[in-house]
């Protein structure tokens, strides 16, 4: 047997005390000895499958996981036992709860440290597993001492609920028998009886049979405040009635479903694929309040949940993206980014219908990007965030760059003149109708425009820790500013080979001119020797990105004219 998780091995139909069953967990559940107080020779009578227990410190959610022979559809029995014994030292009995797959079964409660607290209930097993699980409600360690798991004729514990409900016991009594042999009935002499719930007769006249042994049970749920169950002989019976014993079941709908199977088989095939490290312990998407970890699922009332969002962002992965993912028919969003896949971008992918977002990014991918992903991306249905040094457009790849860059080139160069010229005729403009006038220094400066000091500039951009790019005045450098914007940090640099009149040529530039297609100027620190420009951070790239053959992200010709037609009008 495993636990956190793991599988128990098939078996027919014998009692599973964990202490002799169970194998160490990756998960650091902890097998204990419970106090020597509690413990033989101090308690005699003490069911040796309570003499140890295993806990489970870490997780909120940690599960058995039980294949039986059988499998799916069969009948059960599944019996759990505590017994705290104050194994800990702590003379603190925890309190937890107790899941039968995604179902509450039971709160498990202690009155002392001498308690021991069993439960049984009986019910369908709804898939090939059936998950047993102890969540951690914040009252102390989650433990148990014993599980068993047996096969039940369904005909005897049959209900009107059928398998949408499980029974829980309530109580069950074992009235005994006498001393002395069995003795077949005399001729013409009988024993038939009745059975009534509070006045009113639910089954009989009933007659047993000599050396065979009969249940009855009542099928139909006996709804009330008070229970009076009577056995009776009836008028023509010469002898009274025998009783053996008696179990008082309460009907517990199961109004949580397990996960879709196809989505489970997915998750548990990536699971093996990758070692995923995380706590994947029991059903994927239920109890609705404890699924896996990086798993968001939809609940429908009468369908199984679905997982329509997996992130596995920074979990080790490796290898090529697995096939199993294609499974998760209903999946909205994947996140595989900061991880170490390799290999093409798989078609298979395109068959995510669902799928509006995807990031692969911080991988080690390559070659082209499917077509259908990059036109769903283009048409805003997916969102689509990759690593543009290793990946290209489907038809990019096959391009041959001797024919497509002088043509990129030419168009980039008539749209860079006319954006300059644009510039200096509206400069030309304001310098002769004295709009701008040189301070002490030779420098424009835009009142409007926010400065910002040395100090505050190494604050966003963390000591200059990213840069997003490089020009002829130095480094370009991600920034983060107090109110949670991103902006672009330009700082000149020492050995850069344009001057510090230049770099505030530009600054006056950005200062004055106002373009849709321009990024928008912010502000600029001018301190001694220190000038640094801000300006709008271009999350998607600048226009040469898009207009350069390795760029997956093609733009059509009336696009090109259109951005072209757009410097031109200024």
């Amino acid at each position: 047997m495993k636990d956190d998780g793991g599988d128990v091995n098939r078996f027919p139909s014998a009692a599973l005390p964990l202490h002799s069953h169970c194998s160490s967990s990756k998960w650091a559940a902890s097998n204990r000895n419970i106090s020597s107080d509690y413990a033989y020779p101090n308690n005699p009578i003490l069911p040796q499958p309570l003499s140890d227990l295993r806990s489970f410190p870490q997780g909120n959610k940690n599960c058995y996981t039980l294949r039986p022979a059988a499998g799916n559809a069969s009948l059960y029995l599944i019996r759990a036992s505590f017994f705290y014994a104050n194994y800990d030292g702590l003379n603190a009995p925890p309190q937890f709860d107790l899941y039968l797959d995604a179902n509450l079964w039971l709160t498990v409660k202690f009155s002392n440290t001498s308690d021991i607290v069993t439960s049984e209930t009986v019910s369908f097993a709804s898939s090939e597993a059936i998950y047993v699980c102890l969540v951690n409600i914040g009252v102390g360690i989650p433990f148990i001492s014993a599980l068993e798991l047996r096969p039940l004729n369904s005909s005897t514990y049959d209900s009107e609920y059928g398998k949408s409900a499980s029974l829980l016991l309530f109580q069950r009594l074992n009235v005994g028998s006498i001393e002395g042999s069995v003795e077949p009935l005399q001729r013409n002499v009988s024993r038939k009886f009745n059975i009534s719930w509070n006045g009113s007769q639910i089954s009989g006249p009933f007659s047993p049979l000599y050396l065979y042994a009969a249940t009855i049970s009542n099928s139909k749920a006996l709804v009330g405040g008070e229970h009076r169950i009577m056995i009776y002989k009836t008028a023509d019976s010469a002898l009274p009635p025998i009783l053996n014993a008696v179990e008082i079941y309460m009907a517990r709908l199961l109004d949580e479903l397990l996960t879709n199977s196809e989505d489970v088989n997915a998750l548990l095939s990536v699971k093996t694929t990758y070692q995923i490290k995380k706590n994947w312990a029991g059903d994927p998407c239920g109890p609705k309040k404890y699924p896996w970890e990086g798993l968001t699922c939809n609940y429908g009332s009468s369908i199984p949940p679905h997982v329509i969002y997996l992130n596995l962002s920074s979990s080790k992965l490796n290898g090529a993206i697995t096939a199993a993912l294609v499974e998760l028919s209903s999946l909205e969003s994947l996140d595989l980014s900061n991880n170490s896949l390799t290999g093409p971008v798989p078609e298979f992918l395109e068959e995510l219908k669902n799928l509006k977002y995807l990031d692969l990014r911080g991988n080690n991918l390559s070659g082209a990007v499917p077509k259908a992903l990059l036109e769903r991306s283009n048409v805003g249905s997916l969102t689509l965030s990759v690593d543009e040094q290793n990946l290209c457009g489907s038809a990019s790849c096959k391009r041959k760059k001797g024919i497509i860059i002088p043509i990129v080139s030419s168009l980039s160069s008539v749209m860079a003149l006319c954006a300059a010229l644009v510039v200096l005729w509206k400069l030309r403009r304001k310098w002769k109708s004295g709009t701008g006038s040189p301070n002490e220094e030779g420098r424009y400066l835009a009142s409007e425009k926010r400065h910002f000091t040395y100090p505050e500039v190494v604050s966003m951009t963390n000591n200059f820790q990213t840069v997003i790019g490089k020009g002829g005045f130095g480094d370009v450098y991600l920034g983060i500013m107090n109110e949670g914007t991103q902006v672009a940090v330009k700082m000149l640099s020492a050995s850069s080979s344009q001057g510090l009149r230049e770099f505030r040529t530009e600054a006056e530039l950005l200062m004055r001119i106002h373009h849709k297609n321009l990024a928008s100027f912010i502000g600029y620190c001018d301190e001694s020797n220190k000038m640094v420009l801000i300006y709008e951070y271009l999350a998607k790239g600048n226009l040469k990105n898009y207009l350069s053959d390795s760029d997956s992200r093609s733009l059509s010709w009336e696009s090109r004219l259109r951005i072209a037609i757009d410097a031109a009008q200024g």
